[in-house]
């Protein structure tokens, strides 16, 4: 398969990076860059993300030191270490708003659950009980 071909203006921020942000001692925050490209840090973050996901280019993002390409190992531990904690941050939130929701409507019973997921359990449940029905076939 072909490799993808990267869009000009992935390549004008990547090359950016690599010649005023390598190290995270030279990072530069998504605001600084966002006004260096004339665009909002928001279109940034997300060219980040697109850098890293679609074209696994190693672009690391802290909420201390900004965007940087790292140039050692321990430099991408921070970008890796920064993702890690957002991403427990994001899911202690769900959690939260999920206990909320319980708490607000009460927990959802079997027939409150959309049909797909509905589907899913009925099928788990078909499973389990053949495979008990094999092994009681064996018993005998």
């Amino acid at each position: 398969m072909a490799a993808k071909t990267m869009p000009d203006d992935l390549k004008a921020l990547y090359n950016f990076l690599s010649l005023y942000a390598r190290g995270s001692h030279n990072a530069k925050s998504q605001k600084q860059i966002a006004e260096h490209f004339k665009t909002y840090p928001r279109a940034i973050r997300a060219m980040i993300s697109t850098l890293v996901s679609d074209y696994r280019k190693p672009v690391c993002t802290t909420a201390g030191d900004g965007c940087y390409i790292p140039t050692s190992r321990s430099d991408a531990e921070k970008g890796i270490a920064s993702l890690k904690s957002r991403e427990n941050e994001i899911r202690q939130r769900r959690l939260a708003l999920e206990e909320a929701i319980d708490n607000a409507f009460g927990r959802p019973s079997l027939f409150d659950l959309p049909i797909a997921e509905t589907l899913a359990l009925g099928l788990m449940f078909a499973g389990i009980l053949t495979f008990f029905s094999a092994i009681a076939l064996e018993v005998r």
